[in-house]
């Protein structure tokens, strides 16, 4: 999914990753591969965000889902696999709002 400002920011906050940047090359070319979502450069090739379940909330789970896998990293060569599920699961707000603890 294509996440807003808030959102990027919960994710690095949680796991401390970045997006790969819109203006990037490597950007493009994931975008002509797997549609306008947020890409996140993981040790285990390429990840986007899907709500866990379609339940409405103002704060729900997200899980981490890996699109592709790398053949060369240094040279941002991906491998595209059928979408799989991680175990990585974070909070995220549905809308421009934030989370806020306790």
């Amino acid at each position: 999914m294509k996440l807003t400002d808030h959102q990027i920011e919960e994710v690095q906050r949680q796991t401390g990753g970045l997006p790969i940047p819109e203006s990037s090359t490597e950007f493009e070319i994931l975008r002509g591969a797997f549609g306008d979502d947020s890409f996140y450069a993981a040790t285990t090739g390429i990840i986007v965000w899907e709500w866990k379940e379609d339940h409405l909330a103002p704060v729900r789970e997200a899980v981490a889902v890996q699109v592709a896998t790398w053949r060369n990293r240094d040279a941002f060569e991906i491998v595209k696999i059928p979408r799989r599920r991680t175990q990585a699961v974070i909070r995220l707000p549905v809308s421009g709002i934030g989370i806020r603890s306790g």
